[in-house]
């Protein structure tokens, strides 16, 4: 009878991990930035390419080439050859060229791709949130079920005992209390946790069309 719960919090485990698997390489390959840039470095090249940016943004007096040094950035930070892209940065960067020059930054270009940032920041953090309530509701139904063979080893305990149907009839009323507390958490906690799979399968299509929008 304590099988389904287990098997339910493995497959909920393998679950994390495969979306995890799948959707990095995505993040590297599927997002593109926007023609924020006229040029776009090799991959072994952004290192260095996103440091010499970085420098700009600081360093020049003028803001509006400091703007443009940010859009440049954003770009990169966002691009699908970039081996480590950082899209939370490159909504940063962006937001910080709007800031520093509205007019040059206030593109069709710049604006969609302050819009897909946005909506990647955000369902990236829904998604994360997500998958913190998954795995608190993993450590509970694992709590759940071992307090539930806990009780159902006590009363077997018991049963061997007495060996017969009155002696285990006399189990306490407290522990048969507790034993059927903690089934009615482990059912309700499964159905939180199949409810919560749901949402961050929802959550995991709307970050990846996000992304398709990217490129």
């Amino acid at each position: 009878m304590h099988r389904p719960a287990k098997e339910s919090g493995q497959w909920i485990r393998f679950f994390l991990v495969l979306t995890a698997v799948l959707l990095l390489p995505h993040c590297s390959g599927m997002v593109r930035g926007t023609q924020l840039s006229s040029t776009t470095p090799e991959p072994g090249d952004f290192g260095r390419e996103i440091e010499r940016l970085e420098e700009r943004t600081w360093s020049d007096p003028d803001p509006v080439k400091r703007a443009a040094a940010h859009r440049e950035l954003a770009a990169l930070l966002s691009s699908a050859k970039n081996p480590s892209p950082d899209y939370l940065r490159a909504l940063a960067e962006l937001e910080r060229a709007v800031a520093l020059d509205p007019e040059g930054s206030g593109t069709d270009a710049v604006r969609d791709q302050l819009a897909l940032l946005t909506d990647i920041d955000r369902l990236t953090k829904e998604r994360n949130e997500m998958s913190r309530r998954v795995e608190e509701l993993i450590r509970k139904n694992a709590e759940a079920e071992a307090l539930r063979e806990e009780a159902a080893a006590e009363n077997s305990r018991l049963g061997t005992e007495n060996r017969d149907l009155r002696a285990a009839m006399e189990l306490s009323a407290k522990e048969k209390r507790e034993l059927k507390t903690a089934v009615e958490r482990l059912t309700r906690e499964n159905t939180e946790l199949r409810n919560v799979v749901d949402q961050l399968k929802d959550l995991d299509i709307q970050l990846e069309e996000k992304r398709r929008n990217l490129r």
